[in-house]
Formats: structure tokens, sequence, C-alpha cells
């Protein structure tokens, strides 16, 4: 007896495994309960939660008061329900299915066995405002939970002249969870890497983004390049606030064949005074050759414009500083 049991036993444990992927397969209420082991902490979203000015509609096939009605939350956050039974309900923190269980439960008073469903129509009560170098910018509702990548889709991503992310939120709501945010009055303030979101590089910076947050989009300092070079345009400091001649050339993939490479010149706009021109010797920066008291390769200060010319005498004369600044001002933008 014992023995044929024990021959038994490898079908039951095989029957076993197939009940087990069978019922995870089909989505058995088990399942939900199984945690990936790469992400043992993930859990289901957050429900979305009523607030001030949002706007429902309830459907209750047995209640012709409710059924098929839109409502607003009033700015205290209350719900007047006409018809007998349910009353004012303050609905502000609720989920869709608090509020329809609670509607359940005051109509079954009356009514025998209820059914009744409830939709958002427009959400208002989740307002987040994004400014500056946004595809987008203005007011959005976040629409339930949100991370700070996904406001970022939402606006259409940064613009490359973008420096960073500042995010701003009052402090009665909580501090901003990260190590390096800042209290500025009544609010709490952290500074966040474009490069850390656009590319998840520090998962941490991915915040959740709450109602009434302000994210602001600053415009980087620009430098920029023009003339003989493959890469003509602006370069944004986003990462790194300075940049010498050298690293210029480098993001401008190098001086054409024509250039006038002994030629070029820095031109540097001083607010209230003459523009500044200071002479540069392509061949000297990229040799890294060094001269006495000379910096051959200089760091470049915001809105420098390195010009370097064609070794065509006529053509360069043409060329005025002003040609040269507006010339500038037109080319496109790009992240350092």
């Amino acid at each position: 007896m014992a023995k044929a049991l024990q021959k038994l036993q490898p079908v039951k444990a095989v029957s076993a495994l197939i009940a087990l992927i069978l019922m995870l397969a089909a989505g058995g209420p088990d399942a939900a309960q199984v945690q990936s082991p790469a992400n043992p902490s993930a859990t289901a979203e957050a429900p979305y939660r009523l607030g001030a000015g949002d706007e429902f509609s309830v459907t209750a096939s047995h209640s012709d008061e409710l059924n098929n009605k839109v409502f607003r939350v009033s700015i205290t956050g209350d719900v007047n329900f006409p018809g007998k039974g349910v009353g004012t309900i303050h609905v502000a923190g609720m989920s869709l299915q608090e509020l329809q269980a609670e509607i359940t439960t005051r109509l079954s008073e009356t009514i025998k066995r209820p059914e009744v469903s409830i939709n958002i129509n427009q959400y208002r009560s989740q307002p987040v405002s994004v400014l500056g170098e946004v595809a987008r910018p203005g007011t959005y509702q976040l629409e339930g939970s949100k991370t700070l990548f996904e406001v970022m889709s939402m606006v259409g991503g940064p613009k490359p002249e973008a420096s960073r992310i500042i995010v701003k939120r009052r402090l009665d709501v909580g501090k901003i969870a990260l190590s390096s945010a800042t209290t500025d009055g009544e609010f709490s303030v952290a500074e966040i890497g474009i490069l850390s979101i656009t590319n998840l590089t520090r998962p941490q910076d991915n915040i959740q983004i709450l109602a009434n947050d302000i994210i602001t989009l600053p415009r980087a300092e620009v430098v920029y390049v023009i003339g003989e070079v493959r890469k003509p345009g602006g370069f944004a400091l986003i990462e790194k606030r300075n940049i010498t001649v050298l690293d210029l050339l480098v993001k401008a993939e190098g001086p054409l064949p024509n250039a006038k490479r002994t030629d070029a010149k820095i031109i540097r706009q001083v607010a209230g005074a003459d523009n500044i021109e200071i002479p540069i010797n392509i061949n000297d920066v990229m040799k890294g050759k060094s001269k006495k008291n000379v910096t051959v390769n200089p760091i470049l200060q915001p809105e420098d414009i390195l010009f370097v010319p064609d070794s065509f005498a006529k053509a360069t004369a043409k060329k005025t500083v002003d040609n040269i600044i507006q010339m500038a001002l037109g080319v496109a933008i790009f992240h350092y």
C-alpha cells in the first residue's frame, strides 16, 4: 500500500503544478498576490481620490433621482444627492469605489439590492502647473497618480534649451521625497537634472507629483559656435556648467576644411558697453599648445559666440559683429 502511495505522489505534484499554472494564466484571485521576484514591493496603483471641482455621473437603475445624473463636487468637498435615502455626502478624498459603496448602502434602506456605478466625467481637483521651457506649458489635471516622467510626457517633454527641473510643493502637503530638497518659506523645493528624468538614469528622482505642485524648467545658459564648423548652433549648458573652446569645437564636430583656423574669435556681449572680441587660434587649441601668460583654450561665458571664419577674405569681411550676433540668434539649440 505504501509503495502504491509513493507512486501517486509525483503524479499529484505534477497535477498541482499544472493547476497553479492554469490559475495564474486565468488571473485567478491568488494571482494578484503573486509578486515579481525582480520587484517584490510592487503594489497596485493608488485609486483616484475625488476632490473639489471634479464632475462624475451616476448610474442607478433603481433610482430615477440618481440614474444618469451628473454631479460636481463643491468647493467644500460635498455633493447633495437628490431624492430620498442618500442626502449629502462629503466625497472629497473618497475613491469611486468607496463612494459607490456609500450610495449603495444608503439606497439599500429604501431599495432592494440597488445597483450603482460611478464614472468620472471631468478631472478638476488635481491641477499641476508646468512652466518654462517645455513643449506645451500650462495647467494640467493629474487624473490620478502620476510621476514626474509621466507629467513631462503630458507636456511634450523639455525643450533643448531647458536647464533643469524645479519642483515646488506646499509644506502643508508634505516635503518632497528627495534628500536634496530644501525649504523656501511655505514650500519644499527640489532641483532635478533633465537627463535623470528623460533618460531615467536616477529612478529616485522620478518622484510622485501631487496636486497643486508647480514644475518649472528655466532656460539654460547657452554658448554658440557659428561659421565654418560641421555642426554650428547653440549649446545649452545642462549637466556641465563650464565649457572651453575645445569642448565647444568637439560638440560642433570640428572645423571644416575651408575654415581659417588662425583667425577665429570669441564675441562676448557686454551689457551697456562695446562687444569684446577675443582672438582664437584653433590650431593651437586643437594641438593643446600653451603660450606664456595667454590662455589658448579659454573657458567660455554664457552667451559667448565662437566665430570660425572661412579662408576667403572677402566673405569674411562681410560678416560684421552685428551679422555674427544675428546669425547666432537664429541657430538651433542643442543639449550640451
